[in-house]
């Protein structure tokens, strides 16, 4: 009980857990579930930031999945490009972990079907992708 008091009172305190989204077979009733999940959880007293992902940073056991990248117009095929590690997390997630954004905007909130990908990539991926600046 003591530790839970202490950390309670430290101003980063995280907190986490795992859940299985009720299966239909539809994205749609998928986020509906992880949204109102969220929308309870950042209405709990004390809590500042809610985020979700597939997995923990750093857990070597999940579900992160492994894409190939090419820069927009490189002629190289997918079999032949080097591969990135891919996390799905929701918007919050940023904030959540307490991760920085140093150029460009955070996840937006909200995203429809007809929106442009998005994603944050790091800054090793960053400078191969777009060397001498961000795009």
């Amino acid at each position: 009980r003591r530790r839970a008091e202490q950390a309670a009172n430290e101003p980063r305190t995280l907190a986490h857990g795992g859940t299985r989204s009720p299966i239909d077979g539809t994205n749609e009733s998928t986020a509906r579930y992880y949204a109102g999940l969220i929308e309870r959880l950042e209405a709990v007293p004390g809590v500042v930031n809610v985020g979700a992902a597939q997995t923990l940073p750093l857990n070597p056991i999940g579900n992160d999945f492994r894409r190939p990248y090419r820069p927009t117009g490189s002629g190289t095929e997918s079999a032949d490009a080097a591969a990135v590690q891919i996390r799905i997390v929701t918007s919050g997630y940023v904030d959540a972990i307490g991760m920085t954004v140093i150029e460009g905007t955070n996840l937006p909130h909200e995203i429809t079907s007809g929106d442009p990908l998005v994603a944050i990539v790091d800054q090793t991926l960053s400078d191969r992708l777009w060397p001498g600046g961000g795009q």
